[in-house]
C-alpha cells in the first residue's frame, strides 16, 4: 500500500451511508474513505456516486407520482364534501406533480439495473 502523502475532507459524502468522506492522496493514486471504513478508488467512488444519484432520481419520481395520486384522492374526498375550492387546488397540485414527474422520469429513461446497483 502506498504511503499516504496527504489527506483531508473531500467535500463528498459516502455513497453508501452518506457520511463525510476523506480523500487520501498516495502520490499518484487517490482513494476515498468514510468514517466507518468504506474505501473507494477514484473509479469506484464515481461508479458508486452515479448509482446513488440514479436511485435518488428514481425515488424522486416515485414520490412525485405518489404525491399526485394522493392529492387526487384527497381532491375527490373534498369534492364529495362539497369543497370545490380545495378540490380544485389539490387537482392543480396533482397536475404540477405530474409535470415534475415527467421531467424527472425523462432523466432516468434507459437506465438499467446495472446503473442502479453500481456495477456499470
Amino acid at each position: 500500500m502506498a504511503e499516504v502523502l496527504s489527506q483531508g475532507a473531500s467535500g463528498f459524502t459516502c455513497p453508501r451511508f452518506g457520511g463525510a468522506i476523506w480523500e487520501h492522496d498516495g502520490g499518484g493514486s487517490t482513494s476515498f474513505e468514510c468514517r466507518i471504513g468504506d474505501r473507494f478508488s477514484e473509479a469506484e467512488m464515481w461508479i458508486e456516486h452515479c448509482a446513488t444519484r440514479n436511485r435518488a432520481i428514481l425515488t424522486a419520481a416515485r414520490a412525485l407520482a405518489e404525491n399526485a395520486a394522493l392529492a387526487r384522492r384527497i381532491a375527490a374526498s373534498a369534492e364529495r364534501r362539497g369543497d370545490a375550492a380545495v378540490a380544485a387546488r389539490l387537482e392543480a397540485e396533482a397536475q404540477e406533480e405530474d409535470r415534475l414527474y415527467a421531467q424527472v422520469r425523462a432523466m432516468v429513461d434507459g437506465l438499467s439495473e446495472d446503473d442502479l446497483d453500481g456495477t456499470a
